[in-house]
């Protein structure tokens, strides 16, 4: 099995001053010999204020 996991930080939820920055994930598994996917999620975070 092989893993992806991409990931971005500091994404804003919408376009506004007082918006929320979210941190997101996304998770694909996939069967190595065959390349079929097993798995797939998306995950959102909350970020930390800086």
């Amino acid at each position: 099995m092989r893993l992806y996991p991409p990931f971005v930080n500091q994404v804003p939820i919408r376009a506004s001053e007082d918006v929320l920055s979210v941190n997101w994930l996304k998770l694909t598994i996939t069967h190595e010999q065959t390349g079929k996917q097993r798995y797939h999620y998306r995950f959102l975070f909350k970020a930390k204020y800086q």
